[in-house]
This record gives C-alpha cells, sequence and structure tokens, in this order.
C-alpha cells in the first residue's frame, strides 16, 4: 500500500501479480484480523479463538523480546513481572506517531496513555488493584488488555502470560493460568528461553510438550544468543535455528523427548499451521553486549558471525514472520469459529429456557409449589399403601397363634364361680397380651414407616421443581412442622385405640355367631368326622360312584358316629377342661372381630388426621404461611444466570453477524 500508482504500474509484469497478490493476501489478513479482534471484544473470553500465546521462564528475556517487538514497557519490578495475561493489540499506522492505551475494566474504557513507561505503571496499578480484590490470590485470571499503533508496529494480537516461577509463591497459580491458554488447539506458542540454557532445566518447554507433544504450534524463540557459558551449548543453539526445529535433535538427545522438526511438515487438523517456515525456531539478542537495542548489531552478531539464517534472526526478522504465523493461523482457525459461535448460542438459550427468560413472580412460584405437591398427595397415599396392606396380613397371620394351649395358660379355676360364665378373665388376658405384644409392635411398624415417608414427602415433590433453593427449604421445613404435629396426634389417637382393644367392647352379631359356630362344630369334632371318612363311602367299586342317596347316609352314619365319639370324650372331660374349651373359642371369635374393627381404625385415624390435613395444608395454608411467602422471591443466582446467559446470547449474535 505504500507504492504509489505510478510506481507500481513501471514494475515488470510479474513482479506486479506478485505484489498484487501480497496486498490481497495483507488486505484479507487485515479484515480477518478485525474481525477476530471484534469478536475477542465482544465475546470476552467466551469463545475460544486463535491467540499467539508468549511463555516462558521467569529471567529468560521473555518481556525483553516482548518489548522489541510491540514496543511496550512490561512490568519488571522484582517478583512474578506479569500478574495476569496480557492482551496486546498491536496496529501499523505510517502516518501517525505511536500511541498507547490501556483498558479500564471499572470505567470499560480505553485510556490513552502517553509514553511506555506511563503504559508500563498503568499495568502495574491494573494488575494490583485486580489482585486486591482477590484477597490472597497472587495471579488475576482478568485479562489486561492494552494497545499499540504507530509506524513501527506489525499487525498482530499477542497475549503475554506471566512468567514461568519453580519455586515460591503464586507458582501453581501461574502454572494453571498458562496452561488454561496453551491447552487450547487455537493456541500458537511462542515459547521463550535463553540460548545456553539447558533444555532440561526449561520448565516452559516441559509445559509447552505436555498440550503439545508433536510440536505441531509450538515455536521456539531462543534469546540472548550473545551470552553461551560454553562452545557447546552456542553450538547446539545454533543447530536448532540452522535446522528450522523446535526443539531440534540437540534437544532429543538431551531430554529424549523426541520431539519431531519442524521440516517435516506435519499439519495438525485444525490447530496451528505447522511447516519450517512458519515455525522454524528464532534467535534474537534484544540488547547486542547489554546496550540499547540496535538492529544493526543484532544483525551482525547473528547473520554475520553465527552464520545463521536471516529470515529466522533478529527482531526485525522476526516482526515479519508473525503476522505470517498468525495469518495462517486464522486463516485455519476463523471457519470453525461460527460454530462455536453457534454452539454456545445455543447452549445459553437452552439454560435461559430452564430458568425462564424473565423473573417469577412468588405467586407463580408458591403454584408451582402446590401443583408439584398436590400432584404428589395419590402418589404418597399409593406409598403407604403397603404399609396398611403389610399392618392388615400381620394381624390376620396372627391369628394362628391363638392355640388352645396358649389360651390354657391364662384360665384360672375358681370353684365359688359359676362355672357356666367361668373364663371372662382369661379372655381379658389373652386380649392384652394380643394387644400389647402382638399388635403394638406392628402399629409402631406401620407409624415408623408412615413418619419416615411422611417427613420426606415434600422433599420429594418438590426435587423437579424449578423454584429457588431457599424457597424450597422453607415449603419442606414448615411441611415437616405441620406433618410432626399431625402425625404425633394419629399415634395419640391410635395408641388409645389399641388400648381399648384389650377391653371388651363389642355387640357385633359375628362375634356369638362365630363363638357359637365353633362351639356346635367344635375341632375336635370335625378332626373325628374326617377320620371316619373313606373311600368305600364314596365309590361303589374303585371306577363309579354311588348313587347321591347312598353317598348322604353314608355320611350321616360317620357323621352320627363321630358325634357319639364326640360326646363321650367331652363327658370325659372335667367341668374345667370344658370351660377351657368355651374360653379357647371365645378368643378365637373376638380376635375375629377385632383385628378387623382394629384395622379399619387405623386407617380411618391414618385419612382424618393425616392424609385430610396434608391435603388441607397444601390447599390453603401453603399460600398463606408467613415464612413461606417470606422466601418466595427470586433467588439471586438466578438472576445473575439469566442475566448472564442473556449477555451471551446478545454477545454470540453480535459475533455471527460480524
Amino acid at each position: 500500500s505504500r507504492y504509489s500508482f505510478c510506481a507500481f504500474s513501471h514494475l515488470p509484469a510479474q513482479r506486479q501479480i506478485n505484489m498484487a497478490g501480497a496486498f490481497a493476501e495483507r488486505d484479507a489478513y487485515l479484515r480477518d484480523l478485525r474481525v477476530l479482534q471484534q469478536i475477542r471484544d465482544e465475546a470476552g473470553g467466551d469463545l475460544q479463538l486463535p491467540q499467539i500465546c508468549v511463555v516462558g521462564d521467569q529471567s529468560s528475556g521473555k518481556s525483553s523480546a516482548l518489548g522489541l517487538l510491540t514496543g511496550i514497557e512490561f512490568p519488571v519490578n522484582a517478583g512474578i513481572c506479569t500478574k495476569a495475561a496480557i492482551v496486546v493489540e498491536c496496529k501499523h499506522k505510517v502516518d501517525q506517531v505511536t500511541k498507547f492505551k490501556i483498558f479500564k475494566q471499572d470505567s470499560k474504557t480505553w485510556t490513552r496513555c502517553n509514553s511506555p513507561k506511563q503504559l508500563s505503571k498503568e499495568i502495574t496499578n491494573v494488575q494490583n488493584e485486580a489482585l486486591a480484590r482477590l484477597g490472597d490470590k497472587k495471579i488475576s485470571e482478568e485479562e489486561i488488555k492494552v494497545s499499540v499503533e504507530g509506524p513501527e508496529c506489525m499487525d498482530i494480537i499477542v497475549i503475554d502470560l506471566p512468567g514461568i516461577i519453580n519455586q515460591g509463591d503464586g507458582r501453581e497459580e501461574t502454572r494453571a493460568l498458562i496452561n488454561r491458554y496453551i491447552e487450547q488447539k487455537q493456541t500458537q506458542i511462542l515459547l521463550v528461553s535463553e540460548a545456553k540454557q539447558d533444555f532440561e532445566l526449561v520448565t516452559a518447554i516441559e509445559m509447552a510438550a505436555s498440550v503439545d507433544p508433536d510440536s505441531q504450534r509450538t515455536m521456539r524463540i531462543l534469546t540472548k544468543f550473545d551470552n553461551f557459558d560454553s562452545d557447546e551449548a552456542r553450538d547446539r543453539a545454533r543447530r536448532i535455528i540452522v535446522d528450522g526445529c523446535c526443539l531440534g535433535e540437540a534437544a532429543e538427545n538431551e531430554t529424549g523427548a523426541g520431539h519431531k522438526s519442524m521440516t517435516q511438515s506435519d499439519n495438525a487438523e485444525g490447530g496451528s499451521p505447522c511447516d519450517s517456515v512458519f515455525l522454524g525456531a528464532h534467535a534474537l539478542i534484544c540488547r547486542p553486549t547489554g546496550k540499547a537495542y540496535d538492529a544493526d548489531e543484532e544483525e551482525r552478531i547473528l547473520v554475520t558471525n553465527l552464520g545463521l539464517p536471516r529470515n529466522r534472526a533478529g527482531v526485525t526478522s522476526l516482526k515479519k514472520r508473525l503476522p505470517e504465523i498468525f495469518a495462517k493461523l486464522i486463516k485455519t482457525n476463523l471457519p470453525g469459529v461460527r460454530e462455536s459461535i453457534l454452539a454456545k448460542r445455543n447452549a445459553a438459550v437452552a439454560e435461559l429456557m430452564a430458568i425462564g427468560t424473565e423473573p417469577v413472580s412468588s405467586g407463580v412460584m408458591i403454584m408451582n409449589c402446590h401443583r408439584a405437591l398436590e400432584k404428589s398427595l395419590r402418589s404418597f397415599e399409593e406409598d403407604i399403601t403397603p404399609l396398611m396392606e403389610a399392618f392388615q396380613m400381620n394381624l390376620h397371620d396372627f391369628y394362628k397363634r391363638v392355640t388352645k394351649e396358649w389360651t390354657d395358660r391364662y384360665f384360672r379355676n375358681n370353684a365359688w364361680r359359676n362355672p357356666l360364665f367361668l373364663g371372662e378373665e382369661a379372655v381379658e388376658a389373652c386380649m392384652a397380651e394380643i394387644t400389647e405384644n402382638w399388635w403394638k409392635p406392628e402399629l409402631e411398624k406401620y407409624m415408623s414407616g408412615l413418619e419416615e415417608k411422611g417427613l420426606v414427602f415434600a422433599q420429594n415433590a418438590l426435587k423437579s421443581v424449578s423454584v429457588p433453593s431457599y424457597l424450597k427449604k422453607a415449603v419442606i421445613d414448615t411441611w415437616k412442622q405441620t406433618f410432626e404435629l399431625d402425625f404425633n396426634a394419629a399415634r395419640r389417637q391410635l395408641s388409645g385405640a389399641l388400648q381399648k382393644e384389650a377391653a371388651f367392647g363389642t355387640i357385633n352379631h359375628y362375634l356369638q355367631s362365630k363363638f357359637a359356630a365353633d362351639m356346635a362344630v367344635p375341632e375336635e369334632l370335625k378332626d373325628t368326622f374326617l377320620q371316619l371318612l373313606s373311600h368305600s363311602d364314596f365309590l361303589e367299586t374303585t371306577s363309579s360312584l354311588l348313587q347321591l342317596s347312598s353317598i348322604k347316609f353314608n355320611i350321616e352314619k360317620k357323621l352320627t358316629q363321630a358325634k357319639a365319639l364326640f360326646e363321650k370324650d367331652f363327658n370325659a372331660k372335667t367341668l374345667q377342661e370344658q370351660q377351657k374349651e368355651r374360653v379357647y373359642y371365645a378368643v378365637k371369635a373376638l380376635y375375629e372381630v377385632e383385628k378387623k374393627t382394629f384395622t379399619d381404625v387405623v386407617l380411618k385415624e391414618t385419612r382424618e388426621c393425616v392424609l385430610q390435613k396434608h391435603d388441607e395444608w397444601v390447599r390453603a395454608e401453603l399460600f398463606r404461611n408467613e415464612n413461606i411467602l417470606e422466601h418466595a422471591v427470586e433467588d439471586e443466582e438466578i438472576a445473575r444466570r439469566r442475566k448472564m446467559f442473556k449477555e451471551t446470547v446478545e454477545k454470540m449474535n453480535n459475533c455471527e453477524q460480524l
């Protein structure tokens, strides 16, 4: 663009074509760079974008090299010089003096700086302010954005990461921050180290190799190339530059890392372009013999004296190479940025749909809880039905425990009492044991299961309800308090009902019917009758039945025999034994009546004291309880997330337009 049209038109045709192509590539690069920067400004850290990150151990010469490349004086005080990632936007402007700016997060504006020194102070101030907000942390995750534009600037964006320290405060925080940047496949790593340093001592090499083992996106920058401790170290560094590799054969021999030479031209799918032209190692001196930077002196030492390739030696040639590297990096990765934008936006929209695009009123929150609780009432009834059925079944099975041997233990003979009515105390004693030792444990088991399920009713019902956690807690706590009151009332009612079961208290005619039937056809009579029956009572031969009249006659005869035998046995019994018989059948009849009565009592008390109270609480109390109303406000975290997701959607929409 610096050539006038007249000068350009007098050039040879082929050269005009070559230059036109170069200008077109540069224009395309500047357009992509502008779009990339706009996306970065809009999306912040929400997207993984093509970027060049500068990594190096402390005292590796990283700050000096970056200063000469960008024109910025980075903080170089004691301790960790750079305490945050510094995003440097460089713009080539031919017709203006160099300008420096820094972005202030608090005001969201760019602030002009009059000199590199003032910019360096501002960087330090912004770092310290960010760290002050973080307390004891030594590294800030907030990016610091600076801008420099002028005639000596290249068009590029580079990110300076804090220098790696091997001991002291901030070691782990620094490494974590660096890894977060360099592990992204879209990141081009500029690995800065002293040329003389043994490779196994360079932590930056180890970190880069952990995320880019094949050196597909790592470029070595060897600094202080005029300062070696031995000829061997100088020759090793020189071979790395001349061979155009990342670590080179010398590094392989020393570390056994086996990193590929960049001349192998292994291109990864996505990520960073990889070939010797773009990623061959580069040599720098920065300050020849410790003096102010002199490009001619640097070139003389590196190219003339050491014989290094001119395109891989010195700050000037590196400033030409880096935009080419970045252009290829952008071209490789920019198409995938649109997919990332869409994916990020869709994910944010989905989250918004889940929490709601607008704040929810207190009435709606309580209504959501009400619907869930009301829906779960029927489920709760179904959940406790097995408890009721188990209680009923166990009481029914206990009937088998009522044996004559057991009732006989409670019979007390009394010659001064009417023998026709003797045994009432025995019946009451049997019922007392039945209620206290048989039924009471089963009632406690039923009540424990009911309590266990009741206490978690609200918690289970509200699991999938999208309301603030503290509102859920208020509803659950209030429910538990109400349930405990209702449950304890039911427990008292049922305990009283159980005690009453021990005393006689029924005019149910089934009691007399059952007792009379058992006495009329006692078990002994039935057993005797069945024992007297044989095949001949029913069969004329082995294959044909007798006539019905014959069968009836035979059965009547056997029944008469059984009755006679029973009367003989019964008459042989003492009066006391006969009275025990009546007690036994009385307890059996009474058990049959009372087990049904008490089962019904338990069912009705549960319905009245628990289920109906639950229904009343859900339908009315839920809407007027002060504790619940007080907590029916939107969660600050939900509001924060809604705002964040809305901002993300807006950012991604803007990025898509870019």
